[in-house]
């Protein structure tokens, strides 16, 4: 065993006379050219420094397995599902928009009756509106207001008795003049609903003219479309039975009828 001698070490001075026996460090294997890694900073001099052998890790890393599943005893419920939305379609429905009714008591017209048949004299029975929707025409003159005024053309059904006892339903048109409250709105149109009666003038004729007064009440409906959504479906009642459930014999014994067990 060989020893140092501390003498031609720098600092003799301060340990003069101690003596310590030489160990040489361990060989260690020749390090294995790993390559150059981001994380780790080149050092001085070096193109790469190696990483330090504590943060050296096994390469490809293995595979954990999965923690077993942790039962706490406690069932979670099912979330509520969602209720289903259903599409309501739309339709395109006529709203009114406003109403006026005007009332003529009595209304001078003249039926001609074209297509008349039969022999004369002619005697007018009744005179009642038509299942015909009226027409209208607007006036040449209108008035400065806010009142719009037409003409209004009135299919009417004429029973007409001639002179051998028959009856003859025969149409006329009859036409009066009234006035509404217009809208600005392009959109809006009229629906008239009339009824006619008569109530007076000359009924006897040899001719098929009759010269009567009329009396005449109209409704006059504007207007106008406008988009509705229609109901949403109802859920579908489940199907009940028509007639009661005839008692079936139970193979336990007894009679069962409608979910109920009868023992003898």
């Amino acid at each position: 065993m060989s020893y140092y001698k501390h003498s031609h070490h720098p600092h003799c001075h301060a340990m003069c006379g101690i003596t310590a026996p030489y160990c040489p460090p361990p060989a260690c294997p020749p390090a294995q050219p790993m390559p150059c890694m981001d994380c780790c900073p080149p050092a001085s001099g070096s193109s790469c420094a190696e990483p330090p052998l504590h943060k050296a890790s096994p390469w490809p890393q293995p595979i954990k397995p999965c923690p077993p599943p942790h039962q706490s005893g406690v069932v979670c419920p099912k979330p509520p599902m969602k209720p289903v939305k259903h599409k309501c379609e739309s339709v395109l429905l006529q709203k009114i928009v406003s109403c006026e009714k005007r009332y003529i008591p009595q209304l001078c017209a003249k039926l001609e009756l074209a297509c008349l048949q039969g022999c004369p004299p002619y005697r007018l029975l009744a005179v009642h509106q038509s299942g015909a929707q009226p027409w209208w025409t607007p006036v040449e003159c209108q008035t400065p207001d806010a009142r719009q005024h037409i003409r209004v053309s009135i299919p009417v059904c004429c029973q007409v008795c001639d002179g051998e006892g028959r009856t003859h339903q025969v149409t006329s048109v009859v036409e009066a003049e009234v006035s509404y409250r217009s809208c600005e709105n392009k959109r809006s149109s009229l629906f008239i609903v009339p009824c006619v009666r008569l109530a007076g003038g000359d009924v006897c004729s040899d001719d098929a003219c009759f010269c009567v007064q009329l009396e005449i009440e109209l409704e006059i409906y504007l207007l106008r479309p406008e988009p509705c959504a229609m109901h949403r479906p109802e859920p579908a009642c489940p199907e009940l039975p028509l007639y009661p459930i005839p008692p079936q014999w139970h193979r336990h014994g007894g009679w069962e009828t409608g979910g109920w067990l009868y023992h003898d």
